[in-house]
């Protein structure tokens, strides 16, 4: 009997994270762009309202959930690489059909094509670093991830603010596309050759897929998914509908929005060198400190206390969203990782739906049968302290009973 190369397992497969990371980047930068350039009549001359706009960001999201849902099962033997190149190609189309037109049919074939390759990139890529990271690696692996991500969303505004300015829209679709087929071909051709996948029926693979995923220790990690995804999409929304928030400081909204992703940014490499060595009980308990108190200050009337809570917010980010990743990988049985990411992701989407919906309602409903707005939210940002505490000591209890591998493991670089 062959004695397994121990060693060998513990090496990352450097070359594959790296492309992992670069798609990483290139996918959200370029959507990011594009999404950015579409409500300003400068591809084809043509803006696209409002309404238009959001419509197609929903039916995106829509089919991305749809998709991230079948992906395991309708591709499983693709394999991690060959996923990742055909989502590349739904989007490098959905670029070329806004090249043609952003009026319908373009614009919609566009949202659905791009659904299409976020369904198949968002659980894949989390599969493909998985796979590729040794385990005492990947701590750091998924920070770096989240470090791309973030990247992507402060620079992407900006260079759309420079495409514009040079008036380069319509040939930039060309040169995203491009970029979007060099990133999945890197994938590729870095990737090692996936062992085949067992010949079975997708029935069956969904049923599996949706079983793993309702039973701990899954299901806690996809709840706290779900609080991260809602607390982040708050956010979001309620400084977008600042003018009714928190009326006073409603001229700072721009710059509010665009802190939150760049604080998260810096502090995530800051983070690098130290968050292997902070233990997952740390990590759940200043993820609860922190957002709780983040979304409480966010909605004060004073400036630097929004800015500090903005801050303290984003710092709860940088620790849970690279955790999350980490608890779903130990808790994966052997085989299922993609049926679990795919779940992930959609816990997360269910998140961004919720915490989207609740933001709208406290605004709504602000001074008449609720609080005022900002009074609500800091009401709100105490409930969530609890349950980020709550959750995160479910999690260390199923973790210690089926064996999820502590942060603390992770040290070490890719």
């Amino acid at each position: 009997m062959a004695i397994p190369n121990t060693r060998e397992q513990e090496k990352s497969n450097l070359r594959s994270v790296v492309a992992g990371i670069y798609l990483t980047f290139v996918t959200n930068v370029d959507y990011l762009i594009i999404a950015t350039l579409l409500p300003v009549a400068v591809i084809g001359g043509r803006t696209v309202a409002a309404a238009e706009f959001s419509l197609a960001l929903s039916i995106r999201l829509t089919v991305a959930m749809v998709v991230t849902s079948a992906t395991p099962a309708l591709l499983a033997r693709l394999g991690n690489a060959g996923r990742l190149l055909l989502a590349a190609i739904f989007n490098l189309a959905g670029f070329l059909a806004l090249f043609v037109t952003t009026a319908a049919p373009g614009l919609y074939v566009f949202a659905v094509l791009g659904g299409m390759g976020a369904g198949v990139v968002r659980p894949t890529l989390r599969t493909l670093l998985a796979d590729a990271a040794a385990p005492a690696h990947r701590s750091k692996v998924f920070q770096v991830f989240f470090v791309a991500m973030n990247a992507a969303f402060v620079l992407g505004p900006v260079i759309s603010r420079g495409v514009v300015s040079f008036g380069w829209a319509r040939a930039f679709l060309v040169i995203v596309a491009v970029a979007e087929l060099t990133a999945g071909l890197a994938v590729v051709l870095t990737s090692k050759a996936a062992p085949p996948v067992r010949a079975e029926r997708v029935r069956t693979r969904l049923r599996d897929g949706l079983l793993v995923c309702v039973r701990p220790p899954v299901l806690p990690v996809l709840v706290y998914a779900f609080g991260i995804y809602f607390g982040m999409d708050f956010m979001m929304t309620s400084f977008l509908l600042y003018d009714h928030v928190v009326p006073g400081l409603a001229g700072y909204r721009e710059f509010f929005l665009s802190l939150e992703p760049l604080a998260a940014l810096v502090l995530e490499l800051c983070l690098l060198p130290v968050f292997a060595r902070l233990g997952r009980p740390g990590v759940y308990a200043m993820v609860a400190t922190a957002c709780g108190a983040g979304v409480f200050l966010a909605f004060s009337a004073s400036f630097w206390l929004v800015f500090s809570g903005i801050v303290l917010f984003a710092f709860a980010e940088s620790l849970a969203l690279p955790q999350n990743q980490l608890d779903a990988t130990a808790a994966a049985p052997a085989g299922r990782q993609a049926s679990v990411f795919s779940a992930l992701v959609i816990a997360g989407c269910f998140g961004e739906i919720f915490g989207t919906m609740t933001a709208g309602y406290l605004v709504r409903a602000g001074g008449t049968s609720l609080p005022a707005a900002a009074t609500s939210a800091q009401f709100l940002a105490v409930g969530m302290a609890v349950c980020f505490g709550a959750a995160g000591f479910v999690l260390l209890r199923h973790g210690r009973r089926n064996a999820l591998s502590p942060v603390s493991e992770g040290a070490g670089a890719p």
